[in-house]
């Protein structure tokens, strides 16, 4: 080999050195940090004319008229993610107090960017809402779909917001690990015929009308969003307080339209409108892949039901046996099973299997329980279902989110977010 070749070849050989070691480490990066299939438009810069301290917020936030709501603008909810990723402790913490420190600092720079007031409850009320809808698509793609890493990829990308809430991923790791072992225990594959892929795409919107603050389902639109005056001041009170123009907050802007100033919103960022109140439904349509138990649920609450329907001399003659088994503990029997004949008890490995049966299925009954209870509540007085609705559905996902021990420290929390 000639001495003009061989640095070429040396060049080659660092070349292909340096290629895979970036194929290497692109595979060790996770699959939600990798580079988007297409760019994320940045959210708008602070406007100097849209000034506001924490102290001056937390003033305003006293005054519900003075605050506006999400409804459908989705440009909105992408600043509002944009400005909570920021803030890794706050959502990478299962610390509820320490997480609403933040709010109140993201509400403050959603101001500076659009010139909308948010409480704090509205912006905890969608986060959570995003979070639980990433859950719902993740828990779609791994376990309905059977999805690959890649596959899961490609699904959550159809999504609108994922590419502003995708940072979440690092605290779905253990959510995801375990829906693939529920993926892999399950051996139906559901196909694109399946009745419940018609709701597969969960409206965002939908759940957020019936979490919007209280006084947006009240008859009476909110005023347009207030911005700083010359001065720097706001205040729910002051007179130099300026409104900004209805003409620039048009109802029917589209998204995606550059927008007139003031604010400056980055293309795809229109400006928010002055009142985003359309229909408001204080009884919002839940997609049946927002239940919060699995599909045995239903087929539990049917046997259930049955029990609960059986004719009083039925239930006498299916009483169980009651025998000993080698523990002294004593074990029922169902005669009607055909497990025992009648007069006989049952062996110490019949009753062992069976201990372990009822151990392992209490905690779906005691579901297929309150379901039943709730369904008999809800058909006796239909006017509750909003309010079980809601109930459950939070409960779920704060003790999902939160690490409580008690239930105390549970309602504790719950009381705190309320007050």
């Amino acid at each position: 080999m000639s001495d003009e070749l061989k640095p070429d070849l040396c060049a080659t050989v660092k070349l292909e050195k340096v290629s895979s070691g970036a194929e290497r480490s692109e595979k060790d990066v996770p699959i939600y940090k990798r580079r988007p299939p297409h760019p994320i438009p940045p959210a708008p810069p602070s406007d100097p004319r849209y000034e506001m301290t924490l102290s001056e917020y937390l003033q305003l936030q006293q005054n519900p008229t003075a605050l506006t709501t999400f409804g459908r603008n989705v440009a909105l909810k992408k600043i509002v993610l944009t400005e909570i990723e920021k803030h890794p402790d706050m959502w990478s913490s299962r610390n509820g107090q320490l997480q609403q420190r933040f709010y109140p600092m993201v509400a403050v720079e959603v101001y500076k960017r659009t010139g909308c007031v948010f409480s704090t409850k509205s912006i905890m009320n969608l986060f959570k809402v995003i979070k639980d809808t990433l859950r719902l698509k993740l828990r779609f793609a791994i376990v309905k779909r059977k999805m690959s890493a890649v596959e899961t990829e490609a699904y959550l990308w159809k999504w609108e917001l994922y590419g502003y809430c995708r940072f979440f991923r690092s605290r779905t790791r253990h959510l995801e690990a375990s829906l693939k072992r529920e993926a892999l225990n399950d051996p139906v594959v559901h196909t694109i015929d399946d009745d419940d892929d018609v709701n597969s795409d969960v409206d965002v919107d939908a759940m957020m009308d019936g979490v919007e603050e209280v006084y947006e389902d009240e008859d009476v639109a909110p005023p347009p969003p207030l911005h700083a005056g010359q001065h720097g001041n706001l205040s729910a009170n002051t007179s130099n307080t300026q409104h900004i123009p209805p003409a620039q907050y048009h109802h029917h802007q589209s998204f995606g339209h550059p927008p007139p100033p003031p604010p400056q919103f980055h293309p795809g960022y229109p400006v928010p409108p002055q009142h985003f109140r359309q229909h408001p439904h204080p009884h919002p349509p839940i997609d049946p892949n927002m239940t919060a138990v699995n599909a045995n649920f239903n087929q539990l609450r049917r046997v259930q039901q049955h029990q609960l329907h059986v004719a009083p001399t039925a239930r006498r003659t299916e009483q169980p046996d009651t025998t000993r088994n080698d523990s002294g503990n004593s074990t029922k029997v169902d005669a009607i099973d055909g497990s025992a004949d009648a007069g006989e008890g049952p062996s110490s490995s019949t009753a062992s299997s069976y201990n372990k049966t009822k151990t392992e299925s209490g905690f779906e009954q005691e579901m297929a329980s309150i379901a039943f209870q709730v369904n008999r509540i809800t058909a006796e007085q239909p006017e509750k279902k909003a309010i079980f609705r809601r109930v459950f559905y939070e409960t779920v996902f704060k003790i999902e989110d939160c690490d409580f021990k008690t239930p105390r420290e549970f309602f504790l929390a719950m009381a705190e977010h309320y007050n």
